[in-house]
């Protein structure tokens, strides 16, 4: 036969019976009787007692929401199985199945990805059976739960408070033998098959062309028609037939370099809760080891030191086999942190912890260390992260998600990735969620970018998040691939020991500087305003608790480790960014809250420790490291002795007392209440125009500011060709596949400035503020309440916004356009920042039309400049002269229910004169995120350190994890300058530069109570002080 018309029929009439020879691969070997049942919605860690369960007849129905049933029986080998694989299979297709052998969790039984290669389809109960053995075996089937998947229209006319159905039935549970004859067939054709579709002129295409022709006429195509037996022997002949096609030889390493290992992408939560990960863990990860004993060759890839944690807590024997199987090297517990975090959101000095206890884990529990930081679906990279991962004992990064980009194909898939202080980490854009078979293989080397420079590829297979990992399909798949002819060289390896492979080519490495921006996902930078407003808090509340424990002088707070590790699992890359279900964040925000409230009530103890009780006296604390001087507000109506206060009322009702007050860094200024007192003004308002002590300052129709002209700088703020500052956009947002996930470009086209002014007032004029409040109808069932409040000894102009929103599939964004020219805004990310452009020239700056900033973002001329802060907002645009906050959006899947309700958030808008620099916009910026610490009575603070410089910024003070009578200061330069610091430490014995693990690097030089730091741009510095 050479016409191949028809060659290519034959091969169709293989695969059109692949799958009914598929089905036959386990072959039911009994019923298992006297099965017992116990439905419950707890999650049990061990099979329930025998005692607590009844029996259970086949055609029982079961099954609720969150829902599970257990099952438990006894097994006892025949005959016929000695020897052979053999398995169990409790019909009625419950979601997903955690299963145990005499105790012990032994895998998973899934219903998802339901093709060859897909499936866990039954438990593994032993490689090779013992006749005559007692085996019990039990079975925790979970029923679901409801989704309403991810992209606007799916269950798009649903009505969202019904929840799905759960109507499931048992069928019994079977005993199953693994037919080795029929399971070689399957992945000899299936294998076969793929080799004879290489591209190209290859001879292991045409051996394989062959060897399907020679095959063919033993092939039973109705097979219904067949008996046993008849299938059997033509299975064998078959097989022998395609033998010479898979014949080993070494693999073709002109063809590249493939390193393939199992892998199971875990999601701390997306589409189900943090409860249902830890069974999901336990399950892959059980599946995994069960698979080890069967394949010797067999390696597995398992990031997440908090998911380890789990194990260790919830089901320990899998963690001693973990721990068993990594002193093998064959089960690699590597990707550096805690959880698979957000990298654009996530705080620096959380980043830092993130490595801190995700590596003191693996090291403490398994003697590991990671050199890899495992990242492969995080939504974006900040370039802050390599100098993190270098100073964590970290030097390899892993992503997947920059092939993912809407725009722009990411120009290498192995390079030399430099952060924004000059560090550089090799970096691999890895594939993961795949078949190893033949096909998948040959494409992924084939996909690679630039080919020149490295011709190897990291392929970690498996499916995850309930997929279960690698199959022993995907095992039969990858035994046939490897060291064929034709093929790439594919080698079972390790993310390490292939990042050593490359790092002998790093000569050869593009290199790439900056941030890693990913063309997507745009929206999880402003999703879920509670979760965000809630990540930026509890990041400030634990920096001054952690302050206020190393100044009172005692031991970490045994609640300190379990503070931080809340905030880390819950700034993992779903929870975080706000793409989880409805039941993620019903845990999560009240978690957050009760950590936020916790922290502070410790951080308030030890300052009441250092105060001396004092009638009408109250102390505030600076827990910054330099000096400010800015407005502070205290709750209730009260006069603060020898200084100017106002008192006005606030959205809600309450009265509150604002006044101005310098404290020195990491110190307390000591302050009197007194009796409310009345003074005049420092403003004069006529109409809709305003003189301050900065600005004139002229309102427009709406409310907004049609013009500030700053008289300090003799010019004007706002581009008068542009909208008022302050404006209000709102408009429909429907992305086009990711729902709560994505912002488009074109969504820019639907916004509107919001001009329905419902009302308008002072509602505060005196020595310390003007404040005029304005109430805007948005949309069709919304309002937003906006402060606009101008201060008589503070530059800022403040935006305190109170929305009611209950809109659907709707943004909201503040606009700022001002008279700057700059061809670039700079946005804070973490440990410094970076400048994005203002421009759309290309295709690269088209795609940065939603970007990431911190605490603030500014544009600068070289005398002058404008900054926008905020409390807790992290997505915004620039385009020209055009900065647009972005304040809500309102995505309904895969949550249909967030976001609604009220929501308070600040920014503030901030011209200044003279360059952008620490003092005009980053200190500002903290200042407006970290209020000082009130406390009642008379508190003096020991004099612990203090910082010259004034672009070094303190981020973190800390007891060191390791040392008594130690502590930690993390300093970076924020300017982006070269920098020498004195930091003085007083009576100290030692300091030391230390890496982030705290491990000791060099010893400083303590002179007159001083060291001498010098710092290279963004550069950070950590300093362990032994008192």
């Amino acid at each position: 036969m050479n016409n191949n018309n028809y060659i290519g029929r034959t091969h169709h009439k293989f695969e059109s019976v692949l799958n009914f020879y598929a089905a036959k691969i386990f072959k039911p070997v009994l019923d298992i009787e006297n099965v017992l049942a116990l439905e419950t919605k707890e999650h049990f860690r061990t099979p329930p007692e025998k005692s607590a369960m009844h029996p259970i007849e086949k055609g029982t129905k079961w099954g609720e929401e969150y829902g599970n049933i257990w099952l438990r029986c006894e097994v006892t080998v025949p005959e016929e199985c000695e020897g052979h694989l053999i398995g169990a299979v409790p019909t009625g297709r419950a979601r997903e199945i955690l299963c145990f052998k005499n105790g012990e969790p032994a895998g998973i039984i899934n219903s998802k990805n339901r093709f060859i290669g897909g499936e866990h389809s039954c438990m593994i109960i032993s490689g090779s059976a013992k006749a005559g053995e007692k085996i019990d075996l039990a079975f925790e089937c979970y029923a679901g739960h409801t989704e309403f998947g991810c992209a606007p229209y799916e269950s798009y006319m649903r009505d969202e408070d019904t929840l799905d159905s759960y109507n499931l039935t048992f069928e019994g549970v079977q005993l199953v033998v693994l037919d080795e004859v029929i399971n070689n067939f399957v992945f000899d054709v299936a294998t076969v098959l793929q080799l004879s579709r290489l591209p190209g002129e290859n001879y292991a295409s045409m051996k394989a062309h062959q060897a399907l022709i020679d095959a063919f006429p033993y092939l039973i195509q109705d097979i219904r028609s067949a008996s046993d037996e008849e299938i059997h022997a033509s299975c064998k002949k078959v097989s022998e037939c395609l033998a010479p096609a898979l014949e080993k030889g070494t693999g073709d390493r002109s063809r590249g370099y493939l390193g393939v290992i199992g892998h199971s992408h875990m999601d701390t939560a997306w589409l189900w809760p943090v409860s249902e990960t830890i069974r999901k863990c336990a399950r892959t990860y059980a599946e995994a080891l069960t698979l080890m004993d069967i394949y010797p060759n067999y390696t597995f890839i398992q990031s997440s030191a908090l998911h380890l944690d789990w194990m260790r807590e919830y089901y320990p024997s899998i963690f001693e086999r973990i721990k068993q199987k990594v002193a093998e090297g064959r089960y690699e517990p590597n990707g550096g942190v805690w959880v698979e975090c957000d990298c654009n959101i996530t705080g620096g000095e959380a980043m830092v912890r993130q490595f801190l206890y995700g590596q003191r884990f693996t090291e403490k529990y398994l003697g590991y260390r990671s050199d890899s930081f495992w990242l492969p679906d995080t939504f974006g990279y900040n370039a802050a992260i390599p100098q993190i991962m270098q100073k964590s004992g970290v030097k390899y990064f892993y992503t997947t998600k920059m092939g993912w980009n809407d725009l722009n194909h990411f120009p290498a898939d192995t390079f030399i990735w430099r952060g924004i202080d000059g560090s550089e980490v090799i970096t691999h854009l890895n594939r993961t969620h795949f078949i190893p078979d033949v096909e998948n293989l040959t494409g992924i080397i084939r996909d690679n970018t630039d080919k020149s420079s490295c011709d190897m590829r990291l392929a970690a297979y498996g499916f995850g998040d309930g997929g279960g990992g690698p199959t022993p399909a995907m095992l039969e798949f990858l035994k046939r691939a490897k060291d064929l002819d034709g093929m790439p060289k594919v080698e079972e390896t390790t993310i390490s020991a292939f990042m050593h492979k490359v790092e002998e080519k790093k000569d050869k490495l593009p290199l790439y500087d900056g941030e890693l921006y990913l063309e997507l996902h745009r929206g999880t930078l402003t999703k879920m305003h509670e979760v965000k407003k809630h990540n930026r808090k509890a990041e400030i509340a634990l920096h001054d608790f952690e302050l206020m424990n190393v100044l009172s002088g005692e031991r970490t707070s045994e609640k300190h480790d379990e503070y931080y590790k809340v905030l880390l699992k819950n700034q993992f890359h779903d929870i975080l960014p706000g793409t989880c279900i409805p039941k993620v964040y019903e845990i999560e925000i009240p978690e957050m809250d009760k950590l936020i409230a916790d922290v502070n009530a410790e951080t308030a103890g030890y300052a009441d420790k250092m105060t001396e009780k004092a009638d009408g006296k109250f102390s505030l604390v600076n827990t910054l490291s330099f000096d400010r001087n800015d407005v502070v507000v205290l709750d209730g109506e009260t006069g603060i002795a020898g200084r100017t206060s106002q008192t006005y009322t606030d959205f809600d009702g309450n009265k509150k007392t604002a006044f101005t007050v310098s404290i020195p860094a990491n110190s307390a200024a000591v302050l009197e209440k007194t009796a409310p007192v009345k003074t005049g003004s420092a403003f004069k308002a006529d109409g809709d125009t305003l003189e301050t002590p900065f600005y004139r300052v002229k309102f427009d129709e709406n409310g907004y500011i049609a013009s500030l002209y700053d008289v300090q700088a003799d010019r004007e703020v706002r581009n008068l060709s542009g909208t008022s500052l302050g404006t209000l956009w709102f408009g429909e947002d429907v992305p086009n596949s990711w729902d709560n996930w994505d912002i488009d470009d074109d969504v820019f086209m639907k916004m509107n400035p919001v001009t329905e002014l419902v009302s308008r007032e002072t509602v505060s004029d005196g020595e310390v503020e003007y404040r005029v409040r304005s109430t805007y109808k948005l949309g069709r069932h919304s309002t937003a309440v906006v402060d606009t409040v101008f201060y008589s000894g503070n530059r800022r102009v403040d935006f305190e916004t109170k929305l009611d929103w209950d809109e659907r599939h709707s943004i909201l964004k503040a606009g700022f356009d001002v008279s700057i020219r700059s061809a670039f805004v700079k946005n804070e990310i973490q440990f410094g920042h970076i400048d994005r452009p203002t421009t759309r020239n290309n295709t690269i700056e088209e795609a940065k039309f939603e970007v990431c900033n911190h605490k603030w973002s500014d544009m600068s001329e070289t005398h002058y400049g404008v900054a926008i802060l905020n409390d807790c907002k992290y997505g915004m645009s620039a385009e020209g002269s055009d900065m647009r906050l972005t304040l809500h959006k309102g995505g309904t899947r895969p949550d249909p229910f967030t976001d609604t309700g009220i929501q308070t958030m600040k920014y503030s808008l901030l011209p200044h004169i003279g360059a952008f620099d620490a003092e005009t916009v980053i200190k500002p910026a903290y200042e407006f995120n970290y209020a000082p610490v009130e406390v009642e009575g008379k508190c003096e603070l020991p004099k612990l350190f203090s910082l010259t410089g004034n672009a070094i910024i303190c981020e973190a003070v800390k007891n060191a994890e390791d040392i008594e009578n130690a502590y930690v200061l993390r300093l970076y330069e924020a300017e982006r300058n070269h920098s020498v610091c004195k930091l003085n430490v007083g009576g100290a014995k030692k300091a030391y530069l230390t890496n982030m693990l705290e491990e000791k690097e060099e010893e400083l030089e303590i002179k007159d109570g001083e060291v001498t730091l010098r710092f290279t741009p963004f550069q950070i510095k950590t300093v362990l002080v032994e008192r």
